[in-house]
């Protein structure tokens, strides 16, 4: 791979060893307000209410931070209730965040043992629950409000089985409902199985199951969907590789069966099954636009997974017409993944079906089509209705996922303006479309579920390589043309740091407090401190005596309309809650546009282990650390707003171009 150092966006910010918080203040002196890295955390709900060896424990509330803020924990303080007496019970369990509103804990075998004090009982568990936060880099614990909780600790489970759907149609592939209760919900309890048998019979077929059908099991099937507050419900999928692909009669009977891990298990009662299987279905093509690397979603029923001797495949026959060009007959097989019985996801791929008639990286037109799917387990093969299906295809679009971690939250509490984020991050989210205007480049900060291929870029409060960076593209080697499409600039790579290098990427807030003439504690000041940005910042900043913004300051600021301005702001609050948006949100805003622009293979993408503009120009968003002032970044030159240099942006444009948008290279500066 080609060297990751000058990946790094700007020089070094040289650490000194941060003591942590002093124990107590001195009396007579005013101390530096208490930061708040945290909001107010709840605990709510508690579930399932049995649990057991193996049982993972739900709480519901939050919210509750990331693994980048600190350690989350779940306490338990109470009393265990057992036929012998009882056991005091105090513990403080390893949690997992699962999201903003819910995280877990796994309650094993030694977990359960402790609380019976010493053996695995059955009894009740009475207790107060809570969960606690600590902050990686203060160290302080945040703590939510205490839910009493009552457990049912049990040591197996007895299943029943009440009803079955009473609806006898069911495509093949798809779920059949039912109501149980004293479900497994997890691998490590043990699990919950459907065992069906009974007779399948050819639709309209009749008579005796040994002369005109196929007796089917006992099987055992996964049981899907159990609710894991109640451990009830559930759903058994019907796969075609257990009933075929064709439709059928199916008359049996279902039970369950809970399988424990020792290997003991029992079953419910069984309730009859009298049902219509119904044969593969396309409904309809939801997907009208797309290019490289996104999914073409394709529904309808009875799809059958790729395993156990049996696949799905579209065939397409149609034309492709370019813009401005003549059509061209297709005639293709797609094998796209099945994600269920009514959803399969194609992915455009420039290595197979389309991509090996089309380059997928240029072609803009539209595929007119008619798709037919068909379902086969070994030589037994079923067809689909047809559907019509009209995709356009555009150029290659490169989509980027901004993923703000929890610890960005705790950083910029030491700016004093949590109380501003969303702000900060719509001004950084406009200026990093305006830097890619004319370039195929897409931003969210949501879920990515269209495509398959796309990039994330993580924005941290503290650098974890412990170097102070700004940003760091960590992602392996550089990547000329933007032929991966899927880099990921965040998390640990492990390939970078066996080379030497840095193994953390992303953004990290914290780390731009070295623009400071007076950073906080830990951080000395980079070559481009500049006063300016204490000016625009000292009136917020905890650790400087300021005032965090309030919520009526940031409700009440209008945003900044000549970012240069801010060079001169006066003492009006409220100006300076502008500007301290502005400046803050266009600093995040021009860094992630440099680091995206060293994922798509800036700068200097034809010269072996470049990574930076030559020299220093003014305004060249791809220049190298100290080339690049406090005022440059932060949109406050009169001279104008930092942009790609001519080369770069041409190179942009033939690797990405926006089909719906130009832009340009008059006025941007020259790359030598």
């Amino acid at each position: 791979m080609g060297s990751t150092a000058g990946r790094m966006i700007l020089v070094l910010v040289w650490l000194v060893p941060f003591l942590g918080p002093a124990s107590c203040a001195e009396p007579g002196k005013k101390s530096t307000p208490a930061v708040q890295e945290w909001h107010e955390m709840s605990v709510m709900y508690a579930f399932p209410s049995v649990v057991l060896p193996g049982t993972r424990l739900w709480i519901e509330g939050g919210p509750f931070p990331d693994e980048s803020f600190g350690t989350t924990e779940v306490v338990l303080e109470g009393t265990f209730h057992h036929d012998d007496g009882f056991a005091q019970v105090f513990e403080v369990l390893p949690a997992v965040r699962h999201r903003a509103d819910r995280v877990y804990v796994d309650l094993t075998g030694e977990i359960l043992s402790r609380i019976g004090g010493g053996a695995l009982r059955e009894g009740a568990l009475v207790v107060r629950i809570w969960v606690r936060a600590t902050s990686l880099f203060s160290g302080r614990e945040y703590v939510s409000d205490v839910l009493p909780l009552d457990l049912e600790v049990a040591l197996t489970l007895v299943p029943e089985l009440d009803a079955v759907q009473e609806d006898p149609f069911l495509y093949l592939e798809g779920k059949l409902g039912f109501q149980g209760s004293n479900l497994f919900l997890g691998e490590e309890e043990g699990s919950s199985v459907a065992v069906i048998e009974g007779c399948l019979l050819p639709a309209g077929a009749a008579g005796p199951c040994e002369s005109g059908g196929t007796m089917i099991g006992p099987v055992a099937l996964p049981i899907t969907d159990a609710d894991p507050r109640t451990r009830s419900g559930g759903t058994v999928v019907l796969p075609a590789h257990v009933f075929g692909v064709h439709p059928a009669s199916f008359t049996g009977t279902l039970r369950i069966r809970n399988e424990a891990p020792q290997g003991a298990g029992y079953e419910s009662y069984e309730q009859p099954l009298a049902l219509e299987l119904l044969e593969v279905e396309l409904t309809q093509v939801s997907t009208v636009r797309s290019s490289l690397g996104g999914y073409v979603d394709l529904h309808g029923h009875a799809f059958a997974p790729a395993a156990n001797g049996c696949a799905t495949t579209f065939s397409l026959l149609g034309t492709w017409t370019p813009e401005g060009g003549s059509s061209q007959a297709l005639d293709l097989i797609l094998i796209p993944e099945i994600r269920d019985g009514d959803l399969a996801r194609h992915v455009l791929d420039d290595q197979a079906d389309l991509g090996e008639v089309l380059d997928l990286r240029t072609a803009r037109g539209v595929v007119d089509a008619d798709l037919t799917a068909r379902v086969c387990c070994g030589a037994d093969c079923e067809d689909s209705n047809t559907v019509p299906m009209r995709l356009e295809l555009v150029p290659v679009l490169q989509k980027v996922r901004l993923m703000y971690q929890d610890s960005y939250f705790s950083a910029l509490a030491q700016w004093g303006l949590t109380g501003v984020d969303a702000a900060i991050r719509d001004r950084a989210f406009q200026v990093i479309r305006g830097l890619y205007d004319g370039i195929h480049v897409e931003l969210t900060e949501e879920e990515i579920t269209d495509y398959r291929l796309y990039s994330r870029v993580e924005i941290h409060g503290f650098d974890p390589n412990g170097y102070g960076l700004l940003g760091y593209d960590n992602s392996p080697g550089k990547d000329v043309g933007n032929v991966r499409l899927h880099d990921v600039l965040g998390g640990h790579n492990a390939l970078t740091q066996e080379d030497g290098y840095p193994g953390y990427g992303g953004v990290f807030l914290h780390s731009f407090f070295g623009l400071s003439r007076n950073p906080p504690a830990g951080l000395v000041p980079m070559e481009i401190a500049d006063a300016l940005f204490d000016r625009v910042f000292d009136p917020f900043r905890p650790d400087r005596k300021g005032t965090p913004v309030n919520a009526q300051e940031a409700a009440s600021h209008t945003p900044v309309s000549h970012g240069p301005s801010c060079a001169s702001v006066g003492t009006n609050r409220l100006e300076r809650v502008a500007c301290a948006v502005y400046v803050l949100g266009t600093l995040l805003g021009t860094t992630l546009a440099h680091e995206i622009g060293h994922s798509l293979g800036l700068a200097q993408p034809y010269v072996d282990g470049a990574f930076h503009n030559p020299g220093d120009a003014p305004l060249r968003l791809m220049d190298a650390g100290n080339a690049r002032s406090f005022v440059e970044r932060a949109g406050l030159s009169e001279a104008g707003f930092e942009a790609f240099c001519a080369e770069d942006f041409l190179y942009l444009r033939d690797v990405l171009p926006d089909p719906d948008s130009e832009g340009g290279t008059a006025g941007r500066p020259a790359c030598n």
